[in-house]
């Protein structure tokens, strides 16, 4: 049991140092993923979402967690720039 709390003890701090680096606030921002097949394997469907992305006010920041899977279809479907991090993602 006290494993379990210095695990997520642990976790925690990860992720406040992550926010910190980013320059980030707990609910300040939205955190993106793609990996549904059926969302990453069709283009149409990945455009749309990344598109979507896009729409976000200027004043929200976004983290897109890019799986491998997604990378690589959004540069295989030549999408490297939706959203891009030029935008604020």
């Amino acid at each position: 049991m006290s494993d379990d709390a210095l695990y997520c003890g642990k976790k925690t701090e990860q992720q406040r140092n992550t926010l910190e680096h980013l320059s980030m606030k707990p609910k300040e921002y939205i955190l993106m993923t793609v990996q549904r097949t059926e969302n990453a394997d069709n283009p149409k469907r990945l455009k749309a979402i990344l598109e979507a992305f896009t729409e976000v006010p200027k004043r929200t920041s976004v983290v897109f967690t890019v799986h491998l899977r997604t990378k690589k279809r959004i540069g295989h479907c030549g999408l490297q720039g939706l959203p891009s991090q030029n935008d604020g993602y």
